[in-house]
């Protein structure tokens, strides 16, 4: 059995005989979870070819890799995962999916620094469009803005504040209080669905929502 076959018949056997272990009245069931997974590396074929190999049986029915961004400057790489847009850390969790992904941060050095690296981002869902964004401090939404009205503010995050900007219909955070600065360094998002993360400070800002 190769790795492949290892996480993907552990994910699925594990999670059966939980539920045929459990009690009906209690047994849960099946839901869709909503996967959001970047990947910030130097090295964007060899994700995709982990990826595509280990990971894939992760995302359901089906997964999209959508476009990618390439950020100028020498920045340490890693992982974002969330899940039904909540922020997860892969490096404390015990399902196969998450051992797959410490083991793809492990093989490909990711926490390495990287120069010029690349934002690598896979999602098993397609947003709905929208026209605004939302702004989150760890999980709870602490401001929205329209994306067809030109604003600048700051909001608070967990180490100081997160300078933003909209213009143009496009959304761009212009200095935070943090060490690396990579959400400064990501281009400007307007796609819905897309994200910019400022993890330092807890920051989340993401293209969702009516901006009427």
């Amino acid at each position: 059995m190769n790795r492949r076959q290892f996480f993907r018949s552990g994910f699925f056997n594990i999670g059966d005989l939980f539920r045929q272990r459990t009690p009906e009245p209690i047994r849960p069931k099946k839901q869709l979870r909503h996967v959001d997974l970047t990947v910030l590396t130097d090295a964007p074929d060899a994700v995709e070819e982990f990826v595509n190999e280990n990971v894939r049986e992760f995302f359901g029915e089906h997964m999209l890799r959508l476009r990618q961004s390439v950020l100028h400057g020498d920045f340490p790489g890693g992982i974002l995962l969330f899940e039904n847009d909540r922020l997860r850390d892969h490096r404390d969790g015990i399902s196969l999916f998450f051992a797959a992904l410490r083991t793809m941060e492990e093989e490909l050095d990711l926490r390495r620094m990287h120069h010029d690296p690349t934002l690598v981002r896979y999602s098993n869902f397609t947003p709905p469009m929208s026209n605004a964004i939302e702004i989150y401090h760890r999980d709870t939404v602490v401001r929205r803005a329209p994306l067809h009205e030109s604003a600048t503010f700051e909001v608070e995050g967990s180490l100081g504040p997160v300078s933003v900007k909209i213009e143009n219909g496009k959304f761009s955070i212009t200095d935070a209080a943090c060490r690396h600065k990579i959400c400064v360094a990501h281009p400007p998002i307007i796609t819905p669905g897309q994200r910019i993360t400022c993890l330092p400070n807890e920051i989340t800002v993401v293209v969702k929502g009516d901006g009427n």
